[in-house]
């Protein structure tokens, strides 16, 4: 389970990286805006690169902390192999799929503010 969650957190760590300069391309394509391009996108975001990528972090690191711990009890639970167990790891699996559904809510969020924040004038 901690190889998992380490190669979670890496590619996630690795995809806000390589993404935190393109972040207006996905709220501006959710609305149509066909004017952000990739290139637009980068220069807007020249001078606000770091807050962007902290903010991301700061919608990713939180749930996969609690994504992780809640793995973790689910493992734990199906170790003992009772009935009960089960069941409580079923609930706890629910729990780890809201949390990511909690996650891409506030991403989806995020990204619509720095857009709405960070977008020239005309978008």
């Amino acid at each position: 389970v901690a190889t998992v969650t380490v190669i979670i957190v890496l590619f996630f760590f690795a995809l806000a990286i390589l993404l935190y300069r393109f972040v207006l391309i996905f709220p501006a394509t959710a609305i149509k805006n066909k004017e952000m391009t990739l290139k637009l996108s980068w220069e807007s975001t020249r001078e606000h690169g770091i807050q962007v990528f902290i903010g991301i972090l700061l919608c990713i690191v939180p749930i996969n902390i609690i994504i992780t711990i809640l793995q973790g009890l689910m493992t734990h639970l199906l170790q003992t192999g009772t009935y009960f167990a089960f069941f409580l790891a079923i609930l706890t699996d629910i729990f780890v799929v809201t949390a990511f559904m909690a996650l891409i809510a506030l991403l989806s969020s995020f990204l619509a503010l720095t857009y709405r924040t960070l977008a020239p004038a005309g978008d």
